[in-house]
């Protein structure tokens, strides 16, 4: 199998961009609910008037937020993209499988998504299975073991096909 390379390219289906997507929407999200929560708690009307619960019609106004808000997480748009995540790591576990196996030749994961252990019926060759245990400066010493040495003797054991 030396020489022998793999190359899978995961589909990439555009997310949008702008203010309706990732942080802009947090932080839109993170505004509405501010304002709502003094014109819920404290019954100021300034802040939200769309909440305001003195009006005949209390429970209409928080059934148009709410839609408005679903309609803002995009809820399609994140489904398509988390089949396109669940086909890539299809493709990925179908690749890597016929060289690990659950006895021996375990799959270790430096920085990637640790359900290939699963996909692949691989062993996992440390007990701390989350790559950022071991790849992130933050998480030294936090392990109750030091990363070096722990990636020293999974590297001893030579993960991978042999």
């Amino acid at each position: 199998m030396s020489g022998d390379a793999i190359t899978l390219t995961p589909s990439r289906r555009a997310t949008g961009t702008g203010l309706l997507r990732g942080d802009g929407l947090c932080l839109l999200l993170l505004a509405v609910f501010t304002l709502a929560q003094r014109s819920l708690w404290f019954g100021d009307p300034v802040a939200l008037p769309l909440l305001d619960r003195r009006r005949a019609l209390r429970i209409a106004p928080a059934v148009v937020v709410s839609v408005l808000l679903l309609a803002l997480l995009s809820l399609p748009d994140r489904r398509a993209q988390s089949l396109d995540q669940r086909e890539a790591a299809q493709a990925l576990a179908s690749a890597i499988a016929p060289h690990v196996c659950r006895d021996a030749n375990c799959l270790w994961i430096w920085d990637g998504p640790t359900v290939l252990y699963r996909l692949t019926n691989s062993c996992v060759p440390t007990r701390f299975v989350y790559p950022d245990h071991l790849n992130n400066a933050l998480e030294t010493d936090a392990l109750g073991t030091g990363q070096v040495a722990e990636i020293s003797r999974i590297l001893a054991a030579q993960p991978g096909p042999s």
